[in-house]
């Protein structure tokens, strides 16, 4: 379940800005932050895209098939409609970004009574987002209206022939939206079609605790833990069921692991985040580029996350920073997304970047980003000194993984299991030795778990040359030869025995060395067991 983890401080700071505006109008051009700030107020998102044959399947215009419309359709909450009195709606296969189809309303409008090309959602219940890939014929501008009033785009809902997002998020509500194309005379028709919208209805919210608090908003508020920062609440994403320390957890399919049971998922346990944060770097404009370099920095496990604040001149459609990586082009930010010297927070924005990517460009070196800015882009256009800064988060192996294959050590089988485990007074199975973590002696990282044990009893570790199977009190001697006993430990009232084997000091300290093979097993008291008192694990083999 675990997605790539996502910087958790740029939707934060969406969600206060939603917050402190409450029903004011927040617009986007850029799908990626409509999305995060859906996310950031744990509102739910609905998605179409036109392809359900169930729902469109009857308006499927096609060279074929010839034109075939309807008054409105609904589908997924939502009744599409023409913007007009004579228009019906259809989707064609032109027209599509993503898929087979995208929409679009025939006719294009009702040009004698000046009616603009464009088309009408009204919401099954009210509505708090909207959000939809536009593109026009011409260099058309795009009008969204929320009941009737337009939201404004700062200039920047001018359409060319290819798709461009435009969306809005109103947490006061709205019951219906419209985009209208606001160019076309009867003489020069600007014809406007739309693909792969979002949106969402008031009055849900992704609570997966069931607590009446929006995910986002426990995370926001510390109540609930994030620590793979992809804004699900920890104990959401653990098994209900799976018996992990610290509950409850509320995870019920698709869930992550959580191998060890301590309450923490794996995934958090095997990486740990490494920040490097440049400061402002200034001024940022086109012909003054800003580097920032990480000297050999630490091998990344996952997708490398480049999180940026600037304050600049850039809220223009042309007025964007392109990102590389030692000359590896990454990617580009602010791009339609940006302001013009901002009065109140910096713009904010990120890349992932994929872990091959980020590879493919840095190896094991050094790790210079580097942020050019467009030729519109002006560095001494605000009163205030210009700047951009990055952080760079790179998850690496944390020292519970010490082979760097993603999965705890602790939870690593090791060696081949042999011998008999006999019955105890706990489980009609026996108890069973496991060894995890790593078999490389430098690795230090090798640990001893007998489970299926009665409840608080002494036991200890042994092992010894030999594989032997020979019966001894309640059970059997698996390991033989010189044999090398560890400290007692007690199994505790989960009926486990654990213990980590020091590799460097008596009595494991020169014993086992690169190459040997031993074969290890528990001993332990049990009481009510039988006749002798005590009893013993199955054996493994672990060759180091």
């Amino acid at each position: 379940m675990m997605p790539r983890a996502r910087s958790l401080i740029a939707c934060l700071a969406l969600l206060a800005s939603l917050q402190t505006a409450e029903a004011q109008v927040q617009v986007y051009t850029d799908e990626a932050a409509f999305l995060a700030a859906l996310t950031a107020n744990s509102i739910p998102a609905t998605h179409e895209s036109f392809e359900d044959d169930a729902a469109w399947g009857h308006v499927r215009t096609t060279i074929a098939g010839g034109q075939k419309t309807a008054p409105s359709v609904n589908s997924r909450g939502v009744t599409w409609t023409a913007n007009n009195g004579i228009s019906g709606i259809t989707t064609g296969e032109g027209p599509a970004r993503t898929g087979s189809w995208g929409f679009f309303q025939l006719p294009h409008g009702d040009w004698n009574n000046g009616i603009t090309d464009g088309f009408i959602g009204i919401g099954d219940q009210q509505m708090v987002a909207i959000g939809g890939w536009i593109k026009s014929t011409g260099n058309a501008k795009i009008s969204l209206e929320l009941d009737g009033v337009p939201v404004d785009f700062g200039g920047n809902n001018a359409t060319v022939n290819v798709y461009q997002f435009f969306g809005a998020i109103d947490l006061g509500g709205f019951a219906q939206f419209e985009y209208i194309e606001l160019e076309a005379t009867p003489d020069d028709w600007k014809l406007i079609f739309a693909e792969d919208f979002t949106f969402a209805f008031g009055g849900t919210l992704v609570d997966c605790n069931q607590n009446g608090v929006g995910d986002a908003l426990d995370i926001g508020s510390g109540s609930s833990e994030d620590c793979n920062a992809n804004l699900i609440p920890d104990e959401c994403e653990i098994a209900a069921d799976g018996g992990s320390s610290g509950g409850p957890y509320f995870c019920t399919e698709n869930c992550d692991p959580d191998c060890n049971g301590n309450g923490i998922i794996d995934a958090c346990e095997v990486t740990v985040p490494i920040v490097h944060a440049s400061g402002p770097l200034s001024p940022i404009g086109d012909g003054i580029p800003q580097s920032f370099l990480i000297p050999t920095p630490p091998a990344p496990q996952l997708d490398v996350i480049l999180s940026f604040s600037a304050y600049g001149n850039l809220g223009g459609p042309d007025e964007y920073i392109d990102v590389d990586i030692n000359g590896l082009d990454v990617g580009s930010v602010f791009v339609l997304d940006g302001s013009d010297c901002p009065d109140g927070p910096a713009d904010v924005a990120q890349l992932i970047v994929p872990l091959a990517l980020y590879q493919q460009a840095v190896g094991s070196g050094d790790a210079t980003i580097n942020m050019v800015a467009s030729t519109e882009v002006d560095a001494f256009d605000c009163e205030s000194a210009t700047s951009i800064s990055v952080e760079v988060t790179i998850f690496a192996s944390s020292p519970l993984d010490a082979n760097g294959n993603g999965i705890p050590d602790e939870c690593e089988e090791l060696g081949t299991r042999y011998c008999v485990a006999a019955p105890n007074s706990a489980h009609p199975g026996g108890a069973h030795v496991h060894a995890l973590g790593s078999a490389v002696v430098a690795d230090n990282d090798f640990t001893l778990e007998t489970r299926d044990l009665p409840p608080n009893v002494f036991g200890l570790h042994y092992f010894g040359l030999s594989q032997i199977q020979v019966p001894f009190g309640d059970g059997f001697r698996c390991a033989g030869g010189s044999i090398v006993r560890l400290k007692v430990v007690m199994s505790g009232s989960a009926g486990v025995s654990t213990w980590p084997v020091d590799l460097t000091a008596p009595p494991a300290a020169g014993v086992i060395v690169p190459g040997s093979v031993f074969n290890f097993q528990h001993w332990y008291r049990d009481t009510a067991g039988g006749p002798a008192g005590f009893n013993f694990s199955d054996g493994v083999e672990v060759v180091f």
